[in-house]
């Protein structure tokens, strides 16, 4: 059954271009033409085919380059929103010996660039006043945990812009 398939699809693609085309040869010539003229025909629709041929590889070529900035746009659009989910998304409980402890501990902040600046100073002040328990500062890993994956993420959703403006 699909050596039958084949077969009609094999004559379809390459007789049936040979019979039209030397049909119009043959009707040429018994029209009267010289075979000059007859080759000459069958060039221009030659050259016709030709050129819808290329029209047909344009567009073909124009449709991939959409398809191709289509997917850059949503891999842009993947990867800016888990950089956004990742600004908002602050560290678990951790340490803490209780939820209202820890909540007290971030101090009302609700991202991450804002809970590591505090952090960051919260250790910096504690060291400027030689105070105990700077080195001891028990959130600072989880929050800068948290902070460098929200920075990996933001890198790679910029970096999807620079080379789409390439």
């Amino acid at each position: 059954m699909i050596k039958h398939i084949l077969t009609g699809i094999l004559i379809g693609i390459i007789v049936f271009p040979t019979i039209t085309l030397g049909g119009t040869f043959i009707s040429s010539l018994i029209e009267g033409k010289t075979i000059e003229e007859a080759v000459q025909i069958l060039a221009e629709q030659f050259d016709s085919i030709i050129g819808r041929v290329e029209v047909l590889e344009s567009n073909l070529a124009e449709q991939r380059i959409q398809l191709i900035e289509q997917q850059i746009q949503f891999s842009k659009d993947q990867l800016c929103r888990e950089a956004e989910r990742l600004f908002f998304l602050l560290p678990p409980q951790g340490k803490a010996s209780t939820t209202e402890e820890w909540i007290g501990r971030l101090g009302g902040f609700n991202n991450i660039v804002d809970l590591y600046n505090a952090t960051i100073d919260a250790v910096g002040d504690k060291i400027d006043n030689k105070e105990s328990g700077a080195g001891d500062y028990r959130d600072l890993p989880i929050v800068e945990e948290y902070f460098q994956s929200y920075l990996d993420a933001k890198t790679k959703c910029e970096k999807v812009d620079l080379v789409n403006q390439d």
